[in-house]
Order: structure tokens, then sequence, then C-alpha cells
């Protein structure tokens, strides 16, 4: 019956939902003289959603051999 009613005040008190529409994206890379790599991030999203994130970002890289 808990259950029933918490079910019931959720649907009668939502007031609505938004997202942000990412589309896709892609990472490159780029090898420079000193052995050191330059990551590019670049993220597609659907232009009616909310503004993309300008900051820069965290890549974190797993299982890569060489460290």
């Amino acid at each position: 019956m808990k259950k029933l009613l918490v079910l019931l005040a959720s649907v009668f008190l939502w007031t609505g939902a938004s997202a942000s529409h990412i589309m896709g994206g892609e990472i490159t890379w780029e090898c420079q003289a000193n052995g050191q790599y330059v990551f590019t991030l670049k993220v597609y999203r659907d232009c009616n959603g909310i503004s993309g994130q300008t900051s820069p970002q965290i890549l974190n890289i797993w299982n890569y051999g060489g460290f």
C-alpha cells in the first residue's frame, strides 16, 4: 500500500523533465616530437539543447602498457 501511495504521489507531483541531447563525438590524438600526446575531444549535440561545456575536460586512460 505504501508503494502505491508513493507511486501516485510521484505521478501527480511530477512537473516535467528536461535533457540535453548528445548526438555523438570523437576523440583524436596527435603525437608530439617530445613523445607526448595532444588529445582533441569533439562533441556533437542537438542545437536546441543546453549550451555545451567550454571548460577543459579530463581524459582518463586505462590499460595502456606504456605506463
